[in-house]
């Protein structure tokens, strides 16, 4: 079986709060279908670092959401192998 598995973080800048923020999604990939959902986090768009789908900064709030980032990450990897 050849199975295709990914998780990506993103966020939309064109959905800015009136913080000028927008929200951290998920993408999950298997195969060729998807689904995509909200983790209703925040994030600054100048903070964002989309090639590695984290906060840039090491401000103590930064680095929590990069923990709860690598969090959620681990638990679909988990999940995926079972």
């Amino acid at each position: 079986m050849n199975d295709s598995f990914s998780v990506l973080f993103y966020i939309r800048n064109s959905r800015l709060d009136k913080n000028r923020k927008c929200l951290i999604f998920l993408r999950i990939t298997v195969d060729r279908p998807r689904a995509e959902i909200s983790l209703k986090r925040k994030v600054l768009p100048n903070e964002w670092n989309s090639a590695s789908g984290r906060v840039k900064g090491s401000k103590p709030q930064v680095k929590e959401l990069n923990r709860f980032l690598d969090e959620v990450q681990s638990r679909l990897l988990k999940i995926q192998g079972e």
